[in-house]
C-alpha cells in the first residue's frame, strides 16, 4: 500500500513522528510541518488538520528580522488557528548562552491572545525593557494551562531595573498547572523571578557561562521545597557556607552537567582565586537529598575531574537506584574515569547500595570483566551500557561469547547512542527500577 492510501489518522501519527527533534527547527521549511504541505494536495489536506503539527512555535535565537516578519504577516496566528479553539499550545524563542535580542515585544499581542491555551511559554530578555514586558505587558492570572515556562534573561536585575523590588513579579504567580521552570540566566540567580515556588516540582539551571554558586544553589533547593527533579550546571565553589545543613526530602532525580570551559566559566564567575577543581563533596555539605532515587553525571571533554564522586554516592547508598555517566550527544567515548572507580567500588563492597538496582555507562570497546564483577556482587543490579552504533554489534557479540553469558545477557542492556534522548526522561530509568 502506497503512504499515500493510509487513512488520514494513521498518516497524521507518521507526519507527527517527522517532526523535527528541536521545536525550533519547525519553522524551518525545509523541515515538518512546511515541506510535508508541498508533496501533494492530500497529504497537505491531512497536515492542516492535525492539531499536533501546528501547535509550537518557538524561534531559534538568530534571524530576528525573518521570524519579526513571519510575527508581523501573521504567521503564528495562521500556525495556531489550525488546531482549532482549544488545543494546547507552545510559544516563545529558544534560550541561548549569549542571547542577541528578543522579539517578546512583537508578540505581546499573541500572548494576549491565546493565554489561556499556553502550556509552554520560552521568554528571552536582553534589555530592561523586555523585563517590563514580562512584569507589565504579560496579561495575569489567566494562564490556566500553562504547565512548564523557560527564562532566559542577560540583564542585570537590580533596584534600578527592577523599580526597587527585590524581585522580578511574574505573571505566572496563579497559573496552577505551573510544574517546570527552565533558567539560563547569565547575570542573575533563579530566585530573582517570582514565582509559584512552592509548586514547582521539576527544575532545570541550563546557563553554562554563569553557574549558580554554593549559595545560590542551596537558597534555590530551599526556596523549592517540593522539587522532585533537578539539572544543574554544577554549581562553583568559593568559600564555604556559614549555614547549617539543608535536607531536601522530596527531591528524587538529580543530574549534574559538568561543562568543557571551565575557564570562560571562572571568568564569570567571584572569588576566582578561590575556585577549586570540581567537587561533590561541598554540594552535598551544603544540601542533603534524603530520599534521592536518580542521580546523573553528564560529562563534557576537556573538564576538570569530579573528586569524590564515589564517597558521596555511598552516603546515599540506602535510597539511590539509579547512577547515570554520560558524554553529550553522540559522543564516541570510554568510560569517565568516576564512572570507572564507582564501578570499582560497588564490586569491592558487595553488601552495599542495597537499593541500587541500574547503572548507566558509556563504553567505546567492548570490555566486560569489570561490569559482570558489579553484577556478581550486586545480584540485583543491571547495567546499560551506551555506545555509538558502529559498535553495538561487538557488543552483542562479546555478551554472547561470554563465559557467565547466560547470566549476563539479561542484565546487560546495549543503548545505542541514537536513543541517547532516552535517559533524559525518568519514565526510562524507573522502568529499569520497577
Amino acid at each position: 500500500m502506497s503512504l499515500s492510501n493510509f487513512p488520514p489518522e494513521i498518516l497524521g501519527e507518521i507526519f507527527v513522528a517527522c517532526l523535527p527533534e528541536c521545536d525550533s527547527h519547525r519553522l524551518d521549511p525545509h523541515n515538518a510541518p512546511s515541506l510535508l504541505c508541498q508533496v501533494s494536495s492530500r497529504w497537505r489536506a491531512v497536515a492542516m488538520e492535525e492539531p499536533r503539527l501546528w501547535d509550537t512555535i518557538i524561534f531559534p535565537p538568530s534571524n530576528h528580522a525573518q521570524h519579526s516578519r513571519f510575527i508581523h504577516a501573521g504567521g503564528v496566528e495562521r500556525w495556531f488557528n489550525r488546531t482549532g479553539r482549544l488545543w494546547p499550545l507552545s510559544l516563545g524563542e529558544e534560550p541561548s548562552d549569549t542571547p542577541s535580542g528578543s522579539l517578546i515585544t512583537q508578540y505581546l499581542h499573541i500572548v494576549t491572545r491565546y493565554a489561556r491555551r499556553f502550556k509552554h511559554l520560552s521568554v528571552v530578555m536582553t534589555k530592561i525593557m523586555h523585563l517590563e514586558s514580562l512584569r507589565r505587558g504579560f496579561p495575569r492570572d489567566i494562564f490556566d494551562q500553562l504547565q512548564s515556562v523557560s527564562l532566559c534573561c542577560s540583564t542585570k536585575m537590580n533596584s534600578y531595573t527592577l523599580h526597587s523590588f527585590a524581585q522580578l513579579v511574574t505573571p505566572f504567580g496563579t497559573a496552577s498547572k505551573l510544574k517546570h521552570v527552565s533558567f539560563t540566566l547569565i547575570k542573575e540567580d533563579p530566585t530573582k523571578f517570582a514565582l509559584p515556588w512552592s509548586q514547582i516540582t521539576s527544575i532545570d539551571v541550563a546557563s553554562r557561562t554563569r553557574p549558580l554558586d554554593l549559595a545560590g544553589w542551596r537558597s534555590l533547593l530551599e526556596t523549592c521545597q517540593n522539587l522532585q527533579r533537578g539539572s544543574f550546571v554544577f554549581p562553583y565553589c568559593g568559600r564555604p557556607l556559614d549555614k547549617p545543613v539543608l535536607n531536601h526530602a522530596s527531591l528524587k532525580s538529580l543530574t549534574l552537567v559538568l561543562p568543557s570551559r571551565w575557564e570562560e566559566v571562572l571568568d564569570q564567575v567571584p572569588y576566582r582565586r578561590r575556585l577549586t577543581n570540581y567537587d561533590l563533596a561541598p554540594l552535598f555539605l551544603a544540601v542533603t537529598f534524603s530520599n534521592i532515587q536518580n542521580l546523573r553525571f553528564q560529562f563534557h571533554p576537556h573538564r576538570k575531574p569530579l573528586r569524590h564522586v564515589s564517597s558521596e554516592c555511598y552516603a546515599m547508598k540506602s535510597t539511590l537506584k539509579t547512577v547515570a555517566f554520560g558524554w553529550p550527544g553522540e559522543a564516541n567515548k570510554g568510560a569517565p574515569v568516576e564512572a570507572s572507580d564507582f564501578v570499582g567500588k560497588i564490586t569491592r563492597e558487595p553488601g552495599s547500595f542495597t537499593a541500587l538496582r541500574h547503572i548507566v555507562l558509556p563504553y567505546k570497546s567492548a570490555k566486560l570483566d569489570h561490569i559482570v564483577a558489579a553484577l556478581r556482587s550486586h545480584p540485583r543490579l543491571s547495567v546499560t551500557i551506551t555506545a555509538v552504533p558502529k559498535r553495538i554489534n561487538g557488543w552483542m557479540q562479546a555478551i554472547e561469547s561470554h563465559e557467565d553469558s547466560n547470566i549476563i545477557k539479561d542484565r546487560i542492556n546495549i543503548l545505542s547512542t541514537e536513543r541517547y534522548y532516552l535517559l533524559y526522561g525518568d519514565s526510562y530509568l524507573n522502568h529499569l527500577n520497577l
